[in-house]
């Protein structure tokens, strides 16, 4: 299972100030492409940090369920984005049912 650290924790509240759609309470799917854009707008001594960050928030058990619960995409100014494919929502729930058989 991915666990975020305290410091990835502290990251992602902090990036949730300047990008209302991430968010460890109510987690939505976010746009593709995202992180590229979080990384442009982060310090160059930030981005191994936002890659780390990125990665485990997406694997994180309360972010794939959001691919259960919304039909589309989020935009990281909270903006609905595209929808959500069959195909990544698959991935989602065979990601979900390897991470609870581990």
């Amino acid at each position: 299972m991915s666990t975020l650290s305290n410091d990835e924790i502290l990251v992602i509240n902090n990036l949730s100030k300047s990008f209302p759609a991430i968010s460890l309470d109510d987690p939505k799917p976010l746009a593709l492409g995202v992180r590229s854009i979080i990384r442009k707008s982060a310090p160059h001594g930030l981005r191994n940090m936002i890659d780390s960050v990125s990665w485990h928030y997406v694997r994180s058990i309360p972010y794939l369920k959001s691919f259960l619960h919304y039909e589309h995409r989020y935009n990281l100014d909270g903006s609905i984005s595209e929808p959500v494919s069959a195909e990544h929502r698959q991935f989602a729930i065979d990601l979900l049912i390897s991470l609870s058989n581990s």
